[in-house]
């Protein structure tokens, strides 16, 4: 765990931010939690914290836990270890998230661009953010399709891939995914390598 302060607000006599489903009365009654200080009422934090690795203390800063509403901190401690040169894998998957909930793009690509083996959630991140974007590198999308329903993300970078690469490369990559796919998502990929003439 990190040694520091952090800022905690305060409540005023009432119920607010939650950290569970159950509420246990009005802030500051007896029998709170907080009993022990003198008249001031602790907000619980905005999202669950975990610990966070040795590994990723990263100019004695984590950047393994992110927590709502201080994003910009731990981006700005991954790309700070990316100036150093030792921003990695781990460093970028920790702060892909807050990346994706601030919308910003490009260090979202960057940071993407840095993970060896993007997960499922990774690999829907990037299609909700900038699948559809045409500054977004086309091969980073390629090399990103969804399994097991690979037209469904084909199908929004099909006619770029064909006006950039050509359509011969195209229908490559449909032949690709046409090879482990069955149901909707092989009748689809074959409409689509007929439409792009294989």
């Amino acid at each position: 765990m990190c040694d520091g302060r952090v800022e905690v607000g305060q409540a005023d006599e009432l119920i607010a931010h939650l950290s569970g489903r159950d509420a246990t009365g009005p802030a500051c009654e007896e029998g709170d939690a907080v009993a022990a200080l003198v008249d001031v009422c602790l907000l619980a934090s905005p999202v669950a914290v975990g610990l966070v690795l040795v590994a990723l203390d990263v100019l004695g800063g984590p950047v393994g836990a992110v927590v709502a509403g201080h994003d910009e901190q731990g981006v700005a401690q991954c790309t700070a270890a990316n100036d150093q040169g030792v921003a990695g894998s781990r460093c970028a998957r920790a702060v892909l998230p807050a990346l994706f909930r601030l919308q910003l793009t490009e260090s979202f690509i960057w940071a993407f661009k840095l993970i060896a083996s993007p997960t499922s959630l990774e690999k829907d991140m990037l299609w909700q953010l900038v699948g559809t974007s045409k500054t977004t590198p086309l091969q980073l999308l390629m090399k990103n399709l969804r399994k097991p329903y690979a037209f469904d993300d084909l199908i929004l970078i099909a006619d770029r891939i064909a006006s950039t690469r050509g359509v011969a490369a195209l229908r490559m990559i449909i032949q690709k995914e046409l090879r482990n796919s069955s149901g909707r998502n092989m009748r689809e990929l074959d409409r689509m390598r007929k439409k792009y003439g294989g």
